[in-house]
């Protein structure tokens, strides 16, 4: 039987673009259209940040999607990975859903935020930040 955790302990999908911000108890990943592709198509999409000389000293984080009806994550390995429904992938994907988020139980004294979007370009450009893979900003043609 295939076991998704086993096949991505040993391989990792590279993506240029997707962020991860944590804060306290919460964690927010947000996704270039480059990185919904590869989510739509590999049903996966994962980078790898060096933390060390050696190439294992590695953190990786990699949103995955799952049959599995509810949202989850792990930290197993220097890995990070939330799972994800296929159904609301997949409506994510399609549709002009901008995101979605969710307040997992860790244990009985922890609660974990996760907030999952699409990656908009800035008003404004910062200099040293490529958004060519992001996103269209709305709001970026109206007079807010």
């Amino acid at each position: 039987m295939f076991n998704l955790n086993l096949y991505l302990a040993n391989f990792v999908i590279i993506t240029k673009s997707m962020k991860l911000r944590i804060n306290t108890n919460s964690i927010r990943f947000r996704l270039s259209r480059e990185d919904m592709d590869s989510f739509n198509k590999l049903k996966v999409v994962s980078i790898s940040i060096p933390f060390g000389q050696k190439s294992d000293e590695l953190f990786t984080y990699s949103i995955i999607q799952t049959k599995n009806e509810k949202i989850d994550v792990s930290y197993v390995n220097n890995h990070l990975r939330l799972f994800i429904p296929q159904s609301l992938a997949d409506e994510w994907i399609q549709t002009e859903k901008v995101g979605f988020s969710e307040n997992l139980i860790i244990n009985k004294d922890c609660a974990l935020f996760v907030l999952v979007e699409k990656d908009f370009q800035c008003l404004k450009p910062r200099e040293f930040e490529d958004e060519s893979l992001n996103f269209p900003n709305p709001l970026a043609n109206s007079s807010i």
